[in-house]
């Protein structure tokens, strides 16, 4: 869209419109917070009134979105204009209907690399990480979700662009299971919910040693597939590198008779894909660490091939729990 940029040029901005026509009531979702939801709610809207930059350390799972709703619903109300960012294009995908139902009378300007509406001036901006490096001071409340997944982790320029597209008198707030170092130290409050929505435990997880699980797949994974027709789960099976990808599927294909596929970040068909695994016409799915984090699927087993491979870090496991 810019071209080449050099130190030579300029980029020259246009000045806020600020003039938002609010509807009221803004928020128009009818789901009801745990009680432990209403308190990390409060407790987020308390500070971004405040001003101060925030970490809400979250599990996977917790209901980080709901939580939201209550501070962004308050921005909106003051005129305020937000943006809530994602590295990836999958979790923004996930969201926009999410949103869009929360706040039915707010227009939401979705931006990534494959939306196919032009960008329209908005009050509400839903936009991968990249997309902030287009706005200068433009927003008083920014949101990074997963703000310690790829892209962002040691992106010097990210960083910078989140921190120039925020108003001078606005704030910022950032989520994730996994804060890093750095996260913790440019945050001013920490917000932590350690609980899932449902409140039910954590499930157990269960490590096997194998063999080279690149020339046969592991005997656990051979029985669960033999009786997979039985059982309405659908799996998602995690390996470490795009090149492993055709060969699993392959190989699951000899055992499972149904639909099965693979999705890397570069695939063409990925967003297809995806939303085939979600809506149950495809119930297993061979992936990369794309899907470790900030999608939600129901009635799902995990299985990580490889796991002791330098790709899946703890951050990584993490979120995949």
């Amino acid at each position: 869209m810019f071209g080449r940029l050099d130190s030579t040029m300029f980029l020259i901005h246009l000045a806020e419109e600020r003039a938002f026509n609010v509807e009221r009531p803004v928020l128009s979702w009818t789901g009801a917070l745990t009680l432990l939801q209403q308190k990390a709610s409060q407790q987020l809207l308390v500070a971004v009134r405040k001003k101060q930059t925030t970490l809400v350390e979250a599990v996977t799972g917790a209901g980080k979105t709901e939580i939201l709703f209550g501070t962004l619903a308050d921005a909106i109300e003051q005129g305020q204009r937000i943006a809530v960012l994602s590295p990836r294009v999958d979790v923004l995908n996930e969201l926009l209907p999410r949103l869009q139902a929360a706040f039915a009378r707010v227009k939401i300007c979705l931006m990534h690399g494959l939306v196919e509406q032009s960008y329209h001036y908005s009050q509400f901006v839903l936009a991968t990480t990249h997309q902030i490096i287009k706005f200068k001071a433009a927003f008083d409340l920014i949101v990074v979700d997963e703000a310690d997944a790829f892209p962002l982790s040691n992106n010097r320029e990210l960083w910078q662009g989140i921190f120039r597209a925020k108003h001078p008198e606005g704030t910022c707030v950032f989520l994730t299971a996994t804060p890093n170092r750095y996260l913790r130290k440019i945050t001013e409050t920490t917000i932590s919910l350690l609980s899932r929505y449902h409140g039910y435990p954590l499930v157990n997880l269960e490590f096997y040693q194998t063999a080279n699980w690149r020339k046969q797949l592991p005997t656990k994974l051979l029985r669960y597939l033999e009786d997979f027709h039985q059982v309405t789960q659908k799996v998602l099976i995690f390996v470490p590198e795009i090149d492993d990808i055709s060969d699993v599927v392959s190989k699951v294909q000899a055992i499972y008779s149904g639909m099965v596929t693979g999705v890397f970040a570069a695939d063409p068909e990925r967003l297809t894909k995806i939303e085939d695994f979600r809506t149950n016409k495809l119930r297993i799915l061979v992936t990369t660490i794309i899907l470790e984090r900030g999608v939600s699927f129901s009635n799902l087993d995990v299985m990580i091939l490889g796991a002791d491979e330098a790709v899946f870090t703890q951050a990584s496991l993490l979120q995949t729990y």
